[in-house]
């Protein structure tokens, strides 16, 4: 036979229950209303400026972990400021370039760049175009297309250094229009102007590179001296043997 319960027990089980039914509604119901909410903020970010959908997509994330984006924001905005300062050549001192150098390859190697550029495409109103940013690679233009903030060098001020770091290297010497060019026997050849080139056919010298003018000079050279070192030797005896009187 089962067991009777007393009434009191009976309403204890009843009221624990119903207290379950209770916060499993009352859970039901916010959950519906938090995802209502989701949606009307999507809704709501789709139609509105990039501003409005990262302030949106900002107090929805970690306030932990937006203040460490906007830390990281700082010392970019601040790199750039600095790379600024190199291109416009207004460097404080000659140390500050050198910095600058280490500090862009140091922290492309660590954060990669951001891609900003992102921002012709209308991902803040078209989730596909959204999902598709958020789907490539690079966290730095992720967190960008999130919240708007720049956690590394973008694409475009790393661009410029570039072009800047490119500019100040040595060029190519281009052949001019007054240049000709002459061959050496040895079959060298080289870039000369038209009046030295004309003062070759005029005199009519052939043309020789600096190579064979040294080999050239070096053998004179030594023809000079073994002729300075042997001459004394026959000249100084007499046919004894003795040595002439000066």
């Amino acid at each position: 036979m089962s067991e009777i319960l007393p009434p009191e027990k009976v309403a204890e089980l009843r009221a624990h229950a119903d207290r379950k039914v209770a916060v499993k509604r009352e859970y039901d119901r916010r959950r519906r209303e938090a995802a209502k909410a989701a949606r009307a903020a999507e809704t709501e970010a789709q139609d509105s400026t990039p501003n409005h959908y990262w302030e949106v997509s900002r107090s929805a994330a970690s306030q932990t972990q937006i203040a460490s984006y906007l830390e990281r924001q700082e010392y970019v905005l601040n790199l750039t400021e600095d790379i600024n300062l190199v291109i416009a050549g207004k460097s404080p001192d000659a140390e500050f370039e050198t910095d600058v150098v280490e500090e862009i390859k140091a922290d492309v190697e660590q954060f990669g760049l951001c891609e900003t550029e992102v921002m012709l495409l209308p991902f803040w109103r078209d989730p596909n175009v959204r999902k598709m940013l958020l789907a490539r690679d690079g966290e730095a233009t992720k967190t960008f297309v999130r919240y708007g903030i720049v956690t590394a060098l973008s694409t475009y001020t790393f661009h410029e250094w570039e072009e800047w770091v490119q500019a100040r290297k040595p060029s190519l010497p281009q052949p001019l229009n007054n240049f000709t060019t002459m061959q050496c026997a040895c079959g060298d050849q080289r870039s000369l102007p038209e009046e030295i080139a004309r003062s070759y056919q005029e005199k009519g010298i052939a043309y020789e590179c600096y190579k064979c003018r040294r080999k050239e000079q070096s053998s004179r050279a030594q023809s000079s001296i073994g002729t300075l070192i042997k001459a004394p030797e026959t000249d100084i005896y007499d046919s004894w043997g003795r040595v002439k009187d000066r």
